[in-house]
C-alpha cells in the first residue's frame, strides 16, 4: 500500500494541542503558514517512483500553489515530512480530498476543518513557544496581524493602540474601554511586562475586533511571508 492510499484510508485524528510538537520545525512551519488560508501540501514518497526522473519535481513534500485550471497542485517550497505527519495526528492538518492529485501515489493535505478558530491558540503555544513575558517585538507584530500599532505616548506616559499604517486615533465602535492600554484591574499599562504576553494577545485582539481593524493587517514586512516570519529559530 503506498503512503497515499494509506493516508486516504486513515481516520481524521481531532485537533489536540497537547500534540502539537513544541519542535523548531513545528514553529517555523506555523511562523510562515499559520495564516494562510489556502495552503495545501502534496507528499509523494520518492522510493515509491523508483528510478524514474520523470517525477522528479513532484517526488518529496511540498507547499504547493492551487492550479486551477486543473484542480491540482503545482509543487513551489520543500518542507520535511515529519513537520506534516506531526500536525496530521495533531488533527491541525487533513487530507484533502476534493482536488485532483498530480499522481496516484501523492497526497495532498490542507488545514482541517474549523482550525482557523484555533489559530491564536497555536499562535501563543506553538509559534511563539510557551512564552509569558512579553517583548515589544511579540507585542508590535500580533497588534500588526490585528490592523494596529502600539505607541508609547511619551506625554502620558502610556501605550497607545493606533489604527492602520497612519496610526491613527482608535475608533472605538463598541468598544466600551479607552483606547489607552489597561489590564484587567483597569490599571494604566505603562510598560510591556505589565501585562504577560497572553494578556497582551487577549487586549489586542479584543480592541481591534472591536474597532473592526482586525479585518485589515498591516502590510506584511518586505521579505517575510508573514508577520511571525521574523520570530522563527535559526
Amino acid at each position: 500500500m503506498s503512503v497515499a492510499e494509506e493516508y486516504l484510508k486513515k481516520d481524521q485524528p481531532p485537533y489536540d494541542l497537547s500534540k502539537v510538537p513544541n519542535t523548531k520545525a513545528v514553529r517555523n512551519f506555523l511562523c510562515d503558514n499559520l495564516f494562510n488560508d489556502d495552503l495545501l501540501i502534496s507528499h509523494a514518497p520518492a522510493n515509491e517512483f523508483g528510478s524514474s526522473r520523470s517525477y522528479q519535481w513532484l517526488t518529496g513534500t511540498y507547499i504547493c500553489d492551487y492550479n486551477k485550471a486543473g484542480n491540482t497542485v503545482d509543487p513551489r517550497e520543500r518542507i520535511h515530512f515529519r513537520t506534516v505527519k506531526a500536525l496530521f495526528d495533531a488533527g491541525v492538518l487533513k487530507v484533502k480530498r476534493n482536488i485532483r492529485s498530480p499522481h496516484l501515489k501523492c497526497v495532498v493535505f490542507e488545514w482541517n476543518t474549523g482550525i482557523k478558530r484555533k489559530r491564536r491558540e497555536l499562535l501563543v503555544h506553538r509559534a511563539f513557544g510557551e512564552v509569558g513575558a512579553a517583548t515589544q517585538e511579540r507585542v508590535s507584530t500580533i497588534a500588526a496581524m490585528y490592523g494596529l500599532q502600539v505607541n508609547l505616548n511619551l506625554n502620558r506616559g502610556l501605550f497607545e493602540i493606533l489604527q492602520g499604517q497612519k496610526g491613527e486615533p482608535l475608533a472605538l465602535g463598541k468598544a466600551q474601554r479607552s483606547y489607552l492600554f489597561e489590564n484587567e484591574a483597569g490599571q494604566p499599562v505603562t510598560g510591556w511586562r505589565d501585562m504577560p504576553f497572553v494578556e497582551w494577545e487577549e487586549t489586542l485582539h479584543r480592541y481591534a475586533t472591536e474597532s473592526g481593524a482586525i479585518k485589515k493587517p498591516l502590510p506584511v514586512p518586505e521579505g517575510h511571508k508573514s508577520h511571525l516570519t521574523k520570530h522563527k529559530l535559526n
